[in-house]
C-alpha cells in the first residue's frame, strides 16, 4: 500500500475546496453554476464527479442556508440578490408564483426553469418556508441537478475518450458552457 505524501494529498484536496467554495458562491452571489466544475471534474471519471457533486451540494447548502437566514432577518437580501448578473424581474414573479402555488416544492422547480437557487433561498422565508424543509429539499433539488449533468458529462466524455485527447474534450467542454451561457443569457435572462 502505497502512502499520500502532504504534497499530493492538498493537491488531491483542492478540487473538494474549489467544488465547495463554487457551490457556496453561486448560492449567494456568483453567476456561474458549480456544473461548470462539476463537469470539468467528469471529464477525469466518475468518482472525481461525484466527490465535486458532494463538495458542491455542502457549499450551495450552506449558502442557501445563509441567504435563507439573511432574508428571515432582513429586507435587503431580495433587493442584493436582484443586483447579481442573470437575475431578473421575470424570475422573481416566478419564483413568487412557485411559493404561492407549490409552497417548499418550488426549490425543486428551480432549475427546470433557469432560475438561480439564491432567488429562490431569499424568498422562502417569506412563504413561511421552515429552514428545516429549506434544507432537506436543497439538498435534494441541489444533489439531482449536480448528479445529472456529472452522469451526462461522464458518459459523453468515456465515449470521446476514444477519438479526442483530454485537451480536446476540455476544449469542447469549454465551448459548450460558452454556448449554453450565451443560450441562457438571449433566451432567459433577455427575453
Amino acid at each position: 500500500m502505497q502512502t499520500m505524501n502532504i504534497y499530493e494529498k492538498q493537491k488531491s484536496s483542492v478540487p473538494k475546496g474549489v467544488a465547495f467554495v463554487w457551490g457556496l458562491a453561486e448560492a449567494t452571489c456568483f453567476f456561474i453554476v458549480p456544473d461548470v466544475f462539476i463537469s470539468y471534474r467528469a471529464l477525469t471519471g466518475l468518482k472525481a464527479a461525484l466527490t465535486a457533486c458532494a463538495f458542491s451540494v455542502a457549499g450551495a447548502l450552506i449558502g442557501g442556508i445563509l441567504m435563507f437566514t439573511w432574508a428571515g432577518h432582513s429586507n435587503r437580501a431580495l433587493p442584493f440578490v436582484e443586483r447579481v448578473p442573470g437575475i431578473t424581474s421575470s424570475m422573481v414573479m416566478t419564483a413568487h408564483a412557485d411559493y404561492a402555488s407549490h409552497g417548499t416544492a418550488a426549490l425543486l422547480f428551480a432549475p427546470t426553469r433557469g432560475i438561480p437557487y439564491k432567488l429562490y433561498s431569499v424568498i422562502a422565508p417569506q412563504y413561511g418556508v421552515s429552514v428545516g424543509m429549506f434544507v432537506v429539499v436543497s439538498a435534494i433539488a441541489r444533489a439531482l441537478r449536480f448528479v445529472l449533468v456529472a452522469l451526462l458529462i461522464v458518459g459523453i466524455s468515456s465515449f470521446l475518450r476514444r477519438w479526442l485527447s483530454d485537451r480536446q474534450r476540455v476544449v469542447i467542454l469549454a465551448v459548450s458552457w460558452v454556448g449554453f451561457y450565451i443560450f441562457y443569457i438571449y433566451t432567459v435572462v433577455r427575453p
